[in-house]
């Protein structure tokens, strides 16, 4: 059978503008606030220490991708380090990842719109949604154009929010500590600023469409780590400081907070919000279709999910995962839940991943052996820390990988 083969057509800058809009979707403009409210100052600790631990994973991840430059990123690194069974369920909880990710950003793409479009914001959301999907049928070169456009609005109107809060800068507010214990406090802010962080492993995703992917996975990564982690800690800093933290309970976007202090930055915000999330909802689509392309075109998933149209974009599979999305989007309607149960099923990813570096990477061994160990600590930590509820749907989703796996080697045993 002829392999099916993917165009190239993603460089440097694409591919940083990809991890960075995964990267800087939503988040900016509402997990800050999250983190504020509960932390206050000590709230910027967990966010540093997010970035740290996203560097540290990064590094892990690029050596994985450089001896070993596959479509499906981590996925292709378990399904190589550990066999079928296991790449299998790690593919499936990779790809549910992403689809929980593309369902929040479309539930807080709604909150945006409710604004402008109180009664029809869902219909709104759902459209723009079903657009970029579209967009992304017309090719990978199309689609990345786009991105990068976006991501550069993006940015600027980060930019704008950051002057315009350190103008109102008052240090008083930093110095009200909140009371709870302060470590709880500060794992708890690392943890949520992971939903943000945790999306830069999606430069490996889409591997086989990079230009020498050796050369520029590991660059696009930390450029877009270093831009996103700057952007972060910067904005918690900022929103602490422009008005007393501890009265943040009342606003669910950084909309509602600037809209009270200064109502043309609000409307920064609320802009600058929309094309983030837009921008997150196109690399989540260009994403979950890659792993789901890459697991079809490896045997684990039918062969409905390897189909390339004239463009060379997997068009079934991203047609089946923005529905797949949609689905989840109508029948979950908690953001919260859906957003800390992502984040688990990216961590356990990281987790599993490192656990394959030991086996795959024979070089660098002192530097891997310790990447490796951090990883595996920091990550088990957080997945213990998730809550009862998010580890019983976790392993279901595991449980639910295993069941699938043997269903889909029973019908390719059937058919021989």
């Amino acid at each position: 059978m002829k392999r099916v083969r993917i165009a190239k057509s993603i460089g440097f800058i694409e591919s940083i503008s990809i991890a960075l809009s995964l990267i800087i979707g939503s988040s900016v403009f509402v997990f800050p606030l999250i983190t504020a409210r509960d932390a206050g100052p000590l709230s910027i600790i967990g966010w540093i220490l997010g970035a740290v631990y996203a560097f540290v994973v990064a590094l892990l991840l690029s050596e994985l991708a450089i001896k070993y430059p596959k479509e499906g990123g981590p996925y292709a690194y378990l399904n190589k380090a550990f066999g079928l069974k296991i790449g299998f369920v790690s593919g499936w909880i990779f790809w549910l990842s992403y689809v929980f990710s593309l369902s929040v950003e479309m539930m807080i793409l709604k909150l945006f719109f409710d604004f402008f479009f109180p009664i029809h914001s869902l219909i709104v959301a759902l459209s723009i949604s079903i657009l970029m999907a579209i967009l992304n049928l017309l090719g990978m070169k199309l689609s990345g154009k786009v991105e990068n456009i976006l991501t550069v609005i993006k940015v600027l109107a980060i930019l704008t929010i950051i002057f315009f809060s350190f103008q109102k800068f008052d240090l008083t507010h930093m110095k009200h500590i909140p009371s709870g214990n302060p470590m709880q406090l500060i794992f708890y802010s690392t943890l949520i600023s992971m939903y943000a962080y945790t999306g830069f492993e999606i430069v490996t995703v889409p591997e086989e469409e990079i230009k020498n992917a050796r050369k520029i996975i590991r660059r696009s990564m930390m450029t877009a780590i270093t831009l996103s982690s700057v952007f972060f800690i910067l904005s918690i800093i900022a929103i602490i400081g422009v008005k007393d933290w501890q009265s943040y309970g009342s606003y669910n976007t950084l909309f509602d907070l600037y809209y009270e202090i200064n109502p043309l930055v609000s409307y920064v915000v609320l802009i600058g919000g929309i094309i983030s999330v837009i921008t997150s909802i196109n690399a989540l689509i260009v994403g979950s279709s890659r792993i789901s392309f890459s697991m079809a075109r490896d045997s684990m998933l039918p062969n409905f999910f390897d189909h390339l149209n004239s463009k060379k974009a997997p068009d079934y599979s991203i047609l089946f995962q923005i529905v797949s999305a949609l689905l989840v989007m109508l029948i979950i309607s908690d953001i919260e839940f859906l957003a800390v149960f992502s984040i688990s099923l990216v961590i356990f990813i990281y987790f599993a991943c490192t656990i394959a570096s030991l086996k795959l990477i024979k070089h660098n061994i002192i530097e891997n052996r310790i990447l490796a160990f951090v990883i595996f600590f920091l990550s088990f930590l957080m997945l213990l820390y998730m809550g009862i509820q998010v580890v019983v749907f976790l392993l279901f989703s595991i449980i639910s990988g295993i069941l699938f796996y043997f269903l889909e080697n029973f019908r390719f045993s059937s058919k021989r």
